[in-house]
């Protein structure tokens, strides 16, 4: 699925003179305060890097690919989803980059997000991106967008029927800045490592993962001065050399109370009907056989001829007999697996703790920073503002399914610390997910069970609400 994530800014002219940046000397700090992630990571504050399963987790542990679910039983699966998140502008005081300052009209605001995972045995590999977009109008009536993509591609791979998952990749950043004198796009990626242990049925997993530091440069048309010795300008802004993604640690631990197994170990229905293929195999041998030596005592050529078009029409029949035979086993081992998969109890707590850290950036200004230069308001100090330090992020969720195969209820909390040196603040989230239907996307995709899925992030000077349509698990 192609994912998409719009933010909409739209800042009303003031009369008051901007003040721009000093210098290009300067970096964007992409990082990411409020939680704007896929649906269920969202609605469990974000602590997902200890549990890491389906396309969520490919924004929380780059090991996730490789983690199959208690129903991904076939050889081959794919994981499809998205979401839809928006803020709300309840109380008229938003500051999404919690930087003290009030965001003029940051409530027209859309977010919208997707992946896909593709699982074949023991590997898989997934991809996840989101787009963000940030428009301005200043005093003189010139306006300015800001592109902002993530992205993500891993490749991971299971050992020990899915105990343990290792996993690499790249994250990757794009900005586009689209003034009325220029137009310049950044772009930039590094890799990024993820484990994932998950001992068959006992109800615990840990999860780590590594990202390293994306710098993003400017390509195609760097900025460069219209006169020398001045800044790169266009419009009110001051142009940065470039864009950061600060590095980040992520860990996480995920304990399940309850019947329901956490995980089980996964057996590959393409690996247990070896047996059938050994013995269809040692038959084809023997036919192959066979038929070498009966026309090796057949000296009258003709005879040979006809003879061997009647061997190879037997074996013909008796290779389509086997075929059957073996569909037939394969169809019976995914049969009885998904008889296991019903069979199992739904009662269960999932509580989940993760903590997200994250690495400075040299010389850092926050993207809402940088396009307050087109208002009024003084620029002094905000060089190095944004992302001086280190950064903690204590994450914790739980889900519990009240009403089985029909409602799932979560809940999470995070800190979201202050990228500007202050105090930050605590968000408290909220989720469900209700079955509806059994759908097959117009034949796309196997018959499913699909669901609605909703999320609400609150905290001080931020709200926010996403929702979703997905397989209903």
């Amino acid at each position: 699925m192609g994912t998409i994530a719009l933010v909409s800014v739209l800042l009303a002219p003031r009369a008051a003179v901007a003040d721009p940046l000093p210098t290009n000397d300067y970096v964007i700090d992409l990082f990411q305060g409020p939680l704007l992630s896929p649906i269920r990571v969202t609605s469990l504050g974000g602590a997902y890097a200890g549990y890491a399963e389906g396309t969520g987790g490919l924004v929380s542990n780059a090991a996730s690919p490789a983690s199959r679910s208690l129903d991904s039983l076939r050889h081959v699966e794919l994981l499809v989803s998205g979401s839809l998140s928006f803020p709300l502008d309840i109380f008229e005081n938003n500051d999404f980059d919690n930087s003290g300052e009030i965001d003029s009209d940051y409530s027209d605001f859309v977010y919208l997000n997707g992946g896909a995972i593709l699982q074949v045995g023991a590997f898989g590999a997934g991809l996840h991106a989101e787009l963000q977009t940030y428009e301005l109008t200043d005093a003189g009536g010139s306006s300015a967008t800001v592109v902002i993509g993530r992205y993500h591609a891993l490749l991971a791979a299971a050992l020990g029927r899915g105990q343990l998952a290792l996993g690499a990749g790249a994250r990757g950043v794009t900005m586009g800045i689209a003034t009325p004198g220029r137009d310049l796009v950044y772009v930039g990626a590094a890799p990024e490592l993820g484990v994932l242990v998950r001992p068959a049925r006992v109800p615990f997993r840990f999860g780590a993962t590594y990202r390293f530091a994306v710098d993003g440069h400017p390509t195609f048309d760097p900025p460069t001065p219209a006169r020398p010795g001045e800044p790169a300008r266009s419009g009110s802004f001051t142009l940065p050399r470039g864009v950061v993604l600060p590095w980040e640690l992520e860990t996480g631990f995920a304990v399940q109370i309850g019947p329901r197994p956490l995980q089980v170990a996964f057996d590959d229905p393409v690996d247990l009907d070896d047996a059938t293929e050994a013995r269809v195999g040692a038959a084809r041998a023997r036919r192959r056989s066979d038929r070498d030596r009966t026309l090796a005592r057949i000296s009258d050529p003709v005879e040979r001829i006809r003879v061997d078009a009647a061997i190879a029409a037997e074996d013909a029949r008796l290779s389509a007999l086997e075929e059957e035979e073996l569909e037939r086993v394969r169809r019976r081992a995914e049969d009885e697996a998904d008889d296991v998969y019903a069979s199992l109890p739904r009662d269960r707590i999932l509580l989940l703790l993760s903590v997200l850290v994250s690495g400075p950036a040299t010389d850092g200004v926050s993207v809402e920073r940088f396009l307050g230069q087109a208002v009024a308001g003084s620029t002094t100090g905000v060089i190095g503002g944004s992302g001086a330090s280190v950064n903690f992020s204590p994450r914790f969720g739980v889900e519990v399914e009240p009403v089985p195969t029909w409602l799932i209820l979560r809940a999470g909390s995070y800190y979201e610390p202050n990228r500007f040196g202050g105090v930050g603040r605590q968000h408290f989230t909220f989720g469900s997910e209700v079955r509806l239907f059994e759908w097959d996307v117009f034949g796309l995709l196997p018959r499913s069970l699909w669901g609605a899925t909703t999320a609400i992030d609150l905290s001080p000077r931020y709200e926010s609400v996403s929702v979703s349509l997905a397989v209903f698990r």
